[in-house]
Order: structure tokens, then C-alpha cells, then sequence
């Protein structure tokens, strides 16, 4: 007998995905979405796949959805500073490679800087900013953290074949992230009251959530109770409402926008 050997392609290759065009469009547009985001840290992988699909798709399944990734890339979008991208690109790899990092983190509102080691989970992308979800070693649990306050970023290179940790059974990034700041799972759900005055007060409560409660209403202003697991994520929105908002409930909710006024404040007077 003649040597040699035979390779089985169901024994190492994937099954093919057998996707209907428009489910193929759905995927495309999807994609191309993701590559607008700036920095984002598989764009290299993510345009190979949609090379991958735009030539699995027939010819009029995707009209000229290949030209427009790359016609809106070049200087049509803000571009991500380079401490974002060396994060996300150091996360991306310690992600995949499940390397613990140390990271330095700083809070605004509470002028404050402190150094966690972190078991990086995955990535999320949210209004526009970006959030790691992974196990935090001081607090013990897992933790949402605002890559833009994080100054500084290390990813352990001790043993770079061992992983440090395994990622949860069953765990989902989306599960800790939300489509509002104020609802990612950073602490324990906090009631928080808010005195929303003027003619937007009825616009104001709807941005809050589908879980706004109204607690009284009057002429031009009303009262509203909800609940909120991170509650540094909702002082961007206050500061941004002004006068047309006043916190009630909790105690801390109101020192951290006191602060937050404060800080603003001086930033303002330094300025020349």
C-alpha cells in the first residue's frame, strides 16, 4: 500500500452556515455598523467576515454594501484617542488570550484614582462610549468599568501561554450593560426621586426609562421615582437638564451632583 494519509473535512472544518440573502443583508448592515465605531477592536476580522458574506451573497442581494464601509471611513467620523485604542487593542488580547489586567481608574465625580486588578470579561458599546464588564479583585465581583476613565492599563505577561481565569458559565456581556448609563449593573438598585421642572418635564421622564414611576405631578412639573444600579452613570444627564432638575432621593445622588457642580465650577474659573 502506498503511505499517506486522508483528511475528513467534517472532522475540522465547521459546518457551512446556509443563510437566506436577506439574512445575509441583515449580518452585512450589522457589521458595517460596527466598523463605524471608531477604534473598534476587531475591525480586521469583522472586514474579512463581510468580505466573506458580500461574496457568499448573489450579485443584487447586496447593493454596493461593500463600497460604503470603506467610502465612510476615511475622515468622516471623530477619531477615538490613542490611550482608547491601546486599551481596547491590550483588552482584545487579554480577552481572548484570558489575561488578568491592572488598571488605574479614575472617577470625576468623586475625584478619585485607585488601581484594580480586573478579569476582563468582554467589551460593550454604548452612546457612544465604550465599557469593560469583567470580575473586579477588590470589590469581588463583576464590575462595569468606563474606558474613558481609564488612564492607564497593564495586561499580565507572567506565563502568556497560561489563562489567568475562566469566564463565567453562561455569562453575557449585554446582561450587565444597558441602554442607559444609570441601568448598568455597577452596585446594588438604589431608588433615586427627581424633580423635573418646566415644559420638557414629560420628556425628561420618558428618557428615564419604560420603570419612571410618577410620584405627584403639578402645573409644569412632576415628581418621579425609579430605580438605579449605577448612579455615577446618571450625573452626565442631570448636569446636562440644569435647572430643570432637582434630586430628591438618595442622599449620595445629591452630594455627587453638589460635587460634580463644584468641580465643574472651578474647572471653570481656571480657565483663563
Amino acid at each position: 500500500d502506498e503511505g499517506g494519509y486522508t483528511i475528513d473535512r467534517e472532522e475540522y472544518a465547521m459546518p457551512e452556515l446556509d443563510l437566506a440573502p436577506e439574512e445575509l443583508a441583515i449580518l452585512f448592515v450589522a457589521g458595517s455598523a460596527a466598523l463605524q465605531i471608531d477604534g473598534f477592536p476587531l475591525s480586521v476580522d469583522l472586514r474579512m467576515a463581510l468580505n466573506k458574506i458580500a461574496w457568499k451573497a448573489e450579485d443584487d442581494a447586496l447593493p454596493s454594501m461593500a463600497s460604503l464601509v470603506w467610502k465612510q471611513q476615511p475622515g468622516t467620523r471623530p477619531r477615538t484617542n490613542r490611550r482608547l485604542q491601546q486599551h481596547l487593542k491590550r483588552l482584545q488580547e487579554a480577552i481572548t488570550s484570558r489575561k488578568s489586567v491592572v488598571l488605574s481608574y479614575y472617577s470625576f465625580w468623586r475625584d478619585e484614582q485607585n488601581r484594580r486588578k480586573v478579569d476582563p470579561y468582554g467589551l460593550g458599546f454604548v452612546r457612544g462610549s465604550w465599557f469593560l464588564v469583567g470580575y473586579c479583585h477588590l470589590r469581588k465581583a463583576i464590575r462595569v468599568f468606563h474606558l474613558d476613565r481609564v488612564t492607564a492599563l497593564e495586561v499580565n505577561r507572567l506565563r502568556p501561554s497560561e489563562p489567568d481565569y475562566d469566564i463565567p458559565e453562561g455569562f453575557k456581556v449585554q446582561d450587565h450593560l444597558a441602554a442607559v448609563p444609570w441601568q448598568m449593573r455597577v452596585h446594588p438598585p438604589r431608588r433615586a426621586q427627581l424633580l423635573l421642572k418646566g415644559p420638557s418635564a414629560r420628556a425628561a421622564a420618558a428618557e428615564l426609562g419604560q420603570e419612571v414611576q410618577l410620584v405627584q405631578q403639578g402645573p409644569d412639573q412632576m415628581v418621579v421615582s425609579f430605580e438605579a444600579t449605577f448612579l455615577d452613570g446618571l450625573v452626565p444627564t442631570l448636569l446636562s437638564w440644569r435647572d430643570r432638575v432637582k434630586v430628591l432621593e438618595p442622599p449620595e445622588m445629591v452630594e455627587k451632583v453638589k460635587k460634580a457642580l463644584g468641580r465643574i465650577a472651578e474647572e471653570g474659573d481656571a480657565c483663563p
